[in-house]
């Protein structure tokens, strides 16, 4: 189409499919083994890669298997001898193992209300405020953890085992309404107390693309003034957690523009056009199209801004950004930034002073005039 590049589409194709397929880490299963010998709810040590944590918003599913030895008893017998007599007394172990279907046992996530009792091998909640015994926005950093104990009584400590697996999947996604809640609720204004709280259960590595994409929507429509301030920081930071994130690309490139650093906002805005060229138009996501728009926006300013377009076919090139960048502003009906982007252009094809690129300015300028009187 006339407003996609052609370039590198095999190789950037191969690259969508790999960032796809990856960029939703699959929540880890945790395990941890439950003792025989506890008559109270115990803390269950997990083990996995990811920080085996609860915290609210959890979405967790419990699976219990193996068995239990629950009631095993000894009983004294004799052996040889005659008439009873110098007979060698032994004693005999007879157990009871059972399958931990058949056996209570008690789970619980300590300081909140979810408790159980039972047989139930395959257990599941989520951690809701309603679940909790404290304040919903201090319990957005809390972590909790599960404990349990099989629930039976006359168990003999020196005989009895347990082996149940306590297989636990914590899938964390819903952390992310709560964390937001928390940054409008308690409103941190520095970047290491925003940093502090998004980090809270590991989150920013479990589920980076989604978090930075609700972060980077949070503090544009409820506290710009506080991203104002942080948005560096805040940017550099999002992007080394969600690299294949276009949306947080193109802010951080807006952002080195700010600072007049061009070389870094360029490479940045070409990375996005990098990710995106080889899709239709029909095929890009709202946010996709914006940052796009925005991306040919920041390397049109690199070419018009850096040494003032004194370089050799600068405004001209800055002329097809601006032209490429109010395209994708139309597309998402961005009425005021696609005009914007059209008197950019115009101005640019003025500083090339030819007679061809008047005559376009002139053209571009009479089209835009009749397509919003229609």
């Amino acid at each position: 189409m006339a407003h996609t590049m052609q370039l590198r589409r095999l190789i950037n194709a191969v690259l969508l499919i790999l960032i796809t397929a990856t960029s939703n880490v699959v929540a880890q299963i945790q395990h941890g083994l439950i003792r025989y010998e506890w008559q109270s709810p115990t803390k269950i040590l997990l083990t996995g890669e990811e920080k085996p944590v609860i915290t609210l918003g959890d979405s967790v599913s419990i699976t219990l298997t193996g068995t239990v030895n629950l009631r095993p008893y000894t009983v004294q017998k004799k052996k040889g001898g005659f008439l009873g007599i110098g007979a060698k007394r032994y004693k005999e172990i007879h157990d009871n193992v059972k399958d931990v279907s058949k056996v209570n046992v008690y789970t619980e996530v300590t300081g909140t209300r979810i408790q159980e009792n039972s047989r139930t091998i395959v257990r599941t909640f989520v951690l809701t405020p309603e679940m909790l015994t404290d304040d919903v926005i201090a319990s957005t950093k809390r972590e909790y953890y599960l404990s349990t104990f099989i629930a039976e009584g006359g168990k003999n400590p020196s005989l009895g085992w347990s082996k149940v697996d306590f297989a636990v999947k914590i899938e964390t996604l819903g952390r992310i309404k709560h964390i937001l809640d928390y940054l409008k609720s308690e409103k941190p204004s520095s970047f290491a107390k925003i940093q502090e709280v998004i980090e809270a259960g590991n989150l920013v590595k479990q589920h980076p693309n989604e978090l930075a994409s609700a972060l980077l929507a949070h503090y544009k429509q409820h506290q710009p003034e506080v991203l104002n301030r942080i948005k560096k920081d805040f940017f550099e930071y999002l992007i080394t957690k969600s690299p294949s994130n276009v949306s947080v690309r193109s802010e951080l490139a807006n952002v080195y523009i700010e600072d007049l650093q061009f070389t870094a906002a360029q490479s940045e805005a070409k990375k996005v056009l990098s990710d995106l060229e080889n899709r239709p138009d029909d095929q890009l996501t709202k946010e996709q199209i914006a940052a796009l728009a925005s991306a040919y926006k920041t390397l049109g300013d690199v070419s018009s801004l850096e040494k003032l377009g004194t370089q050799k076919n600068a405004y001209s090139l800055a002329a097809r950004y601006f032209k490429e960048s109010a395209h994708y502003y139309g597309l998402n009906d961005s009425r005021s930034e696609q005009e914007g982007m059209v008197l950019k252009q115009i101005k640019c094809l003025q500083n090339v002073g030819t007679v061809p690129a008047l005559a376009e300015a002139a053209t571009v300028l009479t089209k835009y005039l009749e397509k919003q009187s229609n």
